[in-house]
């Protein structure tokens, strides 16, 4: 476990997760930067809403407790959207288009642009 790990679970409304998923993800090498990339990421507007609120939003809808904070929500779509089964990628983009309407994933990664 790395120490970003440790410290988002921790600080879940704080600390971002950097690994090697959500680098790959992210076109990030390292986790040098990664705070402030992930900071600028949860402002972008995704549909006219930041992308912490849609974050947040989806979680309340999907009936998660409180402690699942947007950077967690974030955190899991990609880690499931970029992992290598394809039948784990298809679920998750079908969870998160469900939640949000349509699009919703595709939208989040164009945000990031």
């Amino acid at each position: 476990m790395t120490a970003s790990k440790l410290m988002a679970r921790k600080r879940a409304d704080l600390i971002p997760i950097y690994d090697r998923v959500i680098g790959s993800a992210l076109g990030q090498t390292s986790a040098e930067g990664h705070w402030e990339a992930m900071r600028q990421l949860m402002l972008t507007s995704v549909g006219g809403v930041p992308l912490h609120q849609r974050l947040g939003t989806m979680a309340l809808d999907a009936g998660l407790a409180p402690l699942v904070t947007p950077l967690r929500v974030f955190d899991v779509l990609v880690w499931y959207a970029h992992n290598p089964d394809s039948t784990v990628k298809a679920r998750a983009e079908g969870f998160a288009d469900e939640l949000s309407g349509s699009g919703a994933l595709s939208q989040i990664w164009d945000a990031r642009v």
